[in-house]
């Protein structure tokens, strides 16, 4: 019989299971030697596990909660700009070009690949005068970065798919406002060449 390697491995013929669970001696082998019923009442641990709660629960209602249809992001996302899937497209074609046109073309990375054919085809606009004409428009309205940046993005057809998509719209602006925006978006994105 053909010998394989199983996970820790060890090798162990076709057809036969690998070391049974009560012949591993070590506890490096065993992850769950070394956990003890906890007995200590007086434990915290103890105590957020009688009330359900978990410490990685307890952690989360100490921090602000992040929720994107209620337009509420982490610090990190204060100072950081939204851009449109067709301008990432543009950025990473243009490094592209950069890349070939250079003396000692590198190997571009395989994740920077699958960005750029996931970019290439779900950008909407063509070319930075129709996105810039699109940022323009959006910006005439009261609209979060985020949501600038979703509207353009997934360039939906009508306000209430806007709304279900966007959760943040809703209350803010009326269907008739908010269709008349995508309309300007449709005909801006129609008569891009």
């Amino acid at each position: 019989m053909l010998s394989h390697q199983n996970h820790r491995g060890r090798g162990y013929k076709r057809g036969i299971w690998p070391q049974k669970p009560d012949t591993i001696r070590s506890p490096r082998e065993n992850p769950l030697s070394g956990i003890r019923p906890i007995n200590d009442t007086n434990s915290p641990y103890t105590a957020m596990m009688a009330s359900g709660t978990s410490a990685q629960q307890q952690n989360v209602s100490e921090a602000p909660e992040e929720d994107a249809a209620e337009l509420q992001f982490p610090k990190e996302f204060e100072n950081a700009e939204t851009l449109l899937i067709s301008e990432v497209q543009m950025l990473l074609e243009h490094r592209k070009t950069q890349n070939e046109s250079a003396e000692e073309e590198q190997e571009l990375s395989e994740v920077f690949m699958k960005t750029l054919n996931y970019t290439s085809r779900f950008s909407k606009f063509k070319n930075r005068e129709t996105i810039s004409a699109i940022r323009s428009v959006l910006m005439q309205k009261k609209l979060h970065k985020f949501e600038l940046a979703a509207l353009a993005n997934l360039c939906p057809d009508n306000a209430e798919e806007a709304k279900s998509l966007i959760p943040s719209l809703e209350g803010r602006f009326e269907d008739e406002e908010l269709q008349q925006l995508l309309e300007d978006i449709k005909t801006k994105r129609s008569f891009q060449y």
